[in-house]
């Protein structure tokens, strides 16, 4: 029988502190897919590139309450998550790491509602042929296809 530190570790402190304390920590943002009018709804952000609207979850805060929220805040429209369409990491200027959960949405808002918020650039609505010539992350533009592969 071999020597473990691990056994040890969860024996003794491990049931006063998890495993988990330990791990690697990553900000999580919640993005959503919306189509209004057949169109996908994009936001210009800081680095000139177009992404999906969506932020950052609040420490406690339900998932879909978070996209809910941002999406009135990005967008000025009332609109529901639906389906989890993906999950991926992305790094942000090569230092940060975030998970990304995508999910289509939900909305009977219309395109002439949509207002930019001081977070963005621009605003704009896209036909889904247009998405592949955008300078949008390839892992948004896959979930664009499989989103509108989905009912809402």
């Amino acid at each position: 029988m071999s020597f473990s530190w691990k056994k040890v570790y969860l024996r003794t402190l491990g049931r006063l502190i998890p495993t988990d304390f330990f791990s690697h920590r990553f900000p999580v943002s919640i993005k959503g897919i919306c189509v209004l009018d057949g169109r996908i709804v994009l936001v210009k952000n800081e680095h000139g590139a177009w992404d999906l609207p969506g932020g950052k979850l609040k420490r406690h805060e339900d998932i879909r309450r978070c996209l809910t929220r941002e999406l009135y805040e990005e967008l000025n429209i009332t609109a529901e998550a639906g389906p989890l369409i993906g999950a991926t990491r992305m790094r942000v200027r090569g230092s940060i790491t975030v998970l990304v959960l995508i999910y289509r949405c939900s909305t009977d808002a219309r395109e002439q509602e949509l207002r930019l918020s001081s977070e963005h650039f621009a605003i704009a609505t896209f036909l889904p042929s247009d998405i592949p010539s955008l300078n949008l992350p390839a892992e948004y533009s896959k979930a664009i296809d499989t989103a509108l592969a989905v009912q809402p």
